[in-house]
């Protein structure tokens, strides 16, 4: 199966999920990582390689959270 990848990007004030073409808004940045994770778990369950990635203030992409490395639910 291929790779399921979850961007999350800061965008006129609100946080924003990508994944495959679509936007999915957010109000916060929390409620972004949780829906991202959420979503990649579920990607990751069904077989695909699933990251979610956040966009640092240099616009460097960095893991957020990795199906299969990373904690499920991610601890607070």
């Amino acid at each position: 199966m291929g790779r399921a990848l979850y961007y999350i990007v800061s965008e006129g004030g609100r946080w924003i999920v990508r994944h495959s073409g679509a936007d999915y808004p957010y109000l916060t940045r929390s409620t972004a990582i949780s829906a991202a994770i959420d979503a990649a778990r579920a990607s990751g369950s069904r077989g695909h390689e699933a990251e979610v990635l956040i966009e640092g203030t240099n616009g460097a992409w960095s893991a957020e959270w990795v199906y299969g490395r990373d904690p499920y639910p991610q601890p607070s």
